[in-house]
């Protein structure tokens, strides 16, 4: 299984003199992510989510000998430069434990055989490497509203000083699994419901740049309150909106004092009160357990912005069993690739350790497993790579440095997720087109269909009137009828082009354009300039 987007280790060289020392940071769950390389100094920012980490320290052989010993020195923003810990030049690495997230700053000095330090001032170098460590989860919260022509949607909203914008989904967690949701073009985080949505529970999630990740789990829809009655006027208790001047003053009425009954109450009832029945939680992947001393050097850059359509999340357990964290035998996970990443969390570690990950592979519904790799590097995620498209489930097996463990699924045994992979593109075509000239209107014709399943209202309909400007849109998310009647804006011009796009539900979107359509809005006249006489 190729990992290279896991694999990535940053050497830092300090040249001291003719002594050269290189520091590499050496952590799991981290990302890369700050300084632009024309800016000086040229130090990036380093985010991980492990309190503790291992500092691997290099000199080149030429060097060794010339070396007393190498000292590390750490600093914050609000604090000067301490020295950590003295080391020989043949120690190996250097652990750095944090006592509390923040931003720390890290530098490497050499002491040669006569003592001398090299950089002998600290403050005027530059740090070797700037650290921030991030241990929590950003909190996910949403809220519902409407877009477009009152169309439900939900916006959801990372609270999290190192948040990643761009790695929010947005889940429907149907009977059959979690179906993701269509972004809202120009509206940042915000999600599209369609009728049927409105039914089920919504799953938000999000991430911060150290890759610890938050999830909500929102009940179903339910439209936003009103802010005002009719006529503008507000609700009790609610500032009227902006522009809106405030209602004139009212005399306070006085209520009258209650009545006063003379007559003796009955007697008392005892009252039996049944508790409602306890609802369980709903179930919120806890973040990440970093482990103590990470082993494997693991860079990690920051997310690449890929497009809303595109569904490549991958799935991350809710139920810690024993060992493996697992899902629900059955859940499903739609992905458009045929490389599935399964994010996994290891639990119940022993001192010895994790030996082995193994990926198992069914296409029969746990009649059959085939092997599907091992994750070298032990660590989530694991990436499989799936024979076609198809319906597959995942199962994996874990064993500890000891031997212990490994138990290979047979038949009957439930996947820990079951992926259905969808790679083909939808077909779109377009049809002729036709005026309706009463309405000033174009009614456009098209034909879109997928090999398993469209996405709800998977249409969306743009122009333009150059052949190189940009596309405005006329529609978008509009359902499959086959038929859009656009009224066409009066400058649009002489001609014009359409192109057309349709979505399947794991998110392959097909594309359509038009030649150039001309456009005649001149109506003839005529004038009678002469009667005759015709032939008897």
């Amino acid at each position: 299984m190729g990992k290279g987007r896991k694999r990535h280790t940053g050497d830092i060289a300090m040249h001291n003199g003719r002594l050269r020392a290189a520091l590499i940071l050496v952590v799991t769950s981290l990302s890369v992510h700050g300084a632009s390389a024309q800016a000086p100094p040229a130090l990036k920012k380093v985010y991980t989510n492990l309190p503790k980490f291992k500092l691997p320290v290099t000199i080149a052989p030429a060097d060794a000998p010339k070396v007393r010993e190498v000292v590390l020195f750490a600093k914050t923003p609000a604090t000067q430069w301490t020295r950590q810990e003295a080391v020989p030049p043949a120690t190996p690495f250097l652990l750095y434990q944090t006592k509390e997230d923040g931003e720390y700053f890290f530098k490497l000095v050499t002491v040669d055989l006569a003592g001398k330090s090299n950089p002998a001032d600290l403050n005027q170098t530059v740090p070797d490497l700037h650290i921030i460590v991030d241990t929590k989860p950003p909190v996910v919260t949403g809220q519902f509203g409407h877009v477009g022509n009152g169309e439900p949607s939900v916006q959801c909203l990372l609270d999290d000083p190192h948040a990643d914008k761009l790695s929010v989904r947005a889940y429907v967690v149907t009977e059959t699994g979690e179906r993701p949701l269509v972004p809202v073009p120009d509206q940042p985080n915000v999600f599209k419901l369609i009728s049927a949505d409105v039914n089920y529970p919504v799953k938000l999630e999000g991430s911060d740049w150290a890759h610890n990740k938050g999830t909500k789990l929102m009940p179903p829809f339910k439209s936003p309150a009103p802010t005002q009655l009719a006529g503008g006027l507000p609700l009790p208790g609610m500032l009227p909106p902006a522009g809106l001047p405030l209602p004139p003053a009212q005399t306070p009425v006085v209520a009258p004092p209650p009545l006063q009954i003379a007559a003796v109450p009955p007697p008392m009832q005892p009252m039996t009160v049944t508790p409602p029945p306890v609802q369980p939680p709903a179930l919120v992947p806890p973040p990440p357990t970093p482990t103590s001393i990470p082993q494997v050097a693991t860079f990690v850059p920051p997310p690449t912005v890929t497009s809303p359509a595109v569904n490549t999340t991958a799935y991350r357990p809710e139920t810690p069993p024993a060992q493996l964290s697992q899902r629900t035998p059955g859940s499903r996970k739609l992905i458009n690739t045929l490389r599935a990443q399964i994010d996994y969390r290891l639990d119940s570690v022993g001192p010895s350790g994790v030996g082995k990950v193994e990926l198992f592979l069914t296409a029969d519904n746990g009649q059959s497993w085939q092997p599907a790799g091992e994750d070298l590097d032990k660590r989530s995620p694991a990436e499989v790579d799936l024979p076609g498209e198809g319906i597959y489930g995942i199962r994996l097996v874990i064993t500890n440095n000891h031997g212990f463990g490994g138990k290979h699924p047979v038949r009957g045994d439930a996947p820990h997720i079951v992926v259905e992979s969808d790679v083909n593109a939808p077909s779109v075509v377009f049809r002729p087109i036709e005026m309706v000239p009463q309405q000033a209107s174009i009614d456009i014709h098209w034909t879109a269909q997928d090999n398993k399943q469209l996405a709800f209202d998977p249409i969306s309909i743009y122009y333009r009137s150059r052949s190189d400007g940009a596309w405005a849109a006329i529609a978008r998310n509009v359902k499959n009828d086959g038929q859009y009647r656009w009224a066409f804006p009066r400058d649009i011009g002489g001609q014009f082009f359409l192109k057309i796009e349709a979505v399947d539900q794991a998110g392959n979107v097909a594309r359509a354009e038009s030649p150039a359509i001309s456009l005649d809005l001149q109506v003839p006249n005529v004038e009678v300039v002469d009667v005759v006489g015709g032939r008897n």
